[in-house]
């Protein structure tokens, strides 16, 4: 990494990687620029890590001259990447990359647990380095054992949250960053090219408003008999999967909803499912 002569931009939104990032950077020897680096808990913008959040970082990037960039939660556990031109690569993305390489460096048998509502994109580099894969339920302590039970090589949640058990049983953004630079900085690839070898899923995010948990047990058996024919998943909520995408449909466990997560190749075909899930659920 000392020697790849890296330019990074880093924003930790004024939280806890404020206090962490310059001091693996520095040690790192790379060049960086951190944006929001007062850790005064006064967030500069919306804590999550978000595409919608993040246009000024984005900006910062296009107008600089970095090979990536990287944007952690308020407790830096979550960690999403920007590309050399500022693109938003996705949360699922950044867990990819690091997964990438990690699978590259591995002896067998190489493992790697995720959460559910996971992209597909994990599936395809479980495949490309001939690893085992495993999910379990939402949730970073439910990935965590799952790591553990299995002895997995490495895991995490889509939302960005990398989890390598060499280095701790969290989710843990600046074991992204490193897994991240060092990648670069072995491949000699810019991010853009490395994702772009990847398939392309678009996710979307849904939720709805239940009276009840029985409506939801409702719910969710309707769903269960209209897509009885596909192959499902009903350790958390059901997950029906089809060849190119997935839908999950699970309750909340903090408020009184169904979120909807759809994965497909496209936002159209999104939209599509998440239409005949509402007709099929009746809301």
């Amino acid at each position: 990494i000392q020697k790849a002569n890296l330019n990074v931009l880093v924003d930790p939104n004024n939280g806890a990687g404020a206090i962490a990032d310059p001091l693996l950077l520095d040690h790192l020897g790379v060049r960086y620029t951190i944006l929001n680096g007062e850790p005064n808990g006064i967030f500069s913008h919306d804590s999550e890590p978000l595409e919608k959040n993040l246009s000024d970082t984005m900006n910062t990037m296009k107008n600089g001259d970095f090979d990536i960039g990287f944007v952690q939660d308020a407790d830096a556990d979550r960690l999403v990447i920007l590309d050399e031109t500022g693109r938003f690569i996705g949360e699922d993305y950044s867990l990819a990359l690091s997964v990438d390489y990690v699978l590259s460096k591995a002896q067998n048998p190489k493992k790697v647990v995720v959460n559910l509502s996971t992209s597909k994109v994990i599936e395809y580099l479980t495949n490309k380095h001939h690893a085992t894969l495993t999910y379990t339920k939402i949730g970073e302590t439910n990935v965590t054992q799952g790591i553990k039970d299995h002895k997995a090589t490495v895991g995490g949640e889509g939302n960005g949250g990398v989890i390598f058990p060499k280095v701790g049983w969290g989710r843990d953004s600046l074991v992204g960053i490193m897994l991240a630079l060092s990648y670069l900085a072995e491949s000699k690839q810019k991010v853009s090219e490395i994702v772009q070898s990847y398939p392309q899923y678009t996710l979307l995010r849904e939720k709805c408003a239940v009276s009840n948990r029985e409506e939801i047990a409702t719910l969710l058996g309707k769903v269960r008999e209209h897509y009885k024919n596909h192959p499902m998943n009903t350790e958390d909520g059901v997950k029906i999967s089809f060849e190119n995408a997935w839908i999950h449909i699970r309750p909340s466990n903090t408020e009184p909803i169904v979120r909807i997560f759809i994965e497909s190749e496209s936002s159209r075909q999104n939209q599509a499912y998440l239409q005949e899930v509402k007709q099929v659920c009746g809301v």
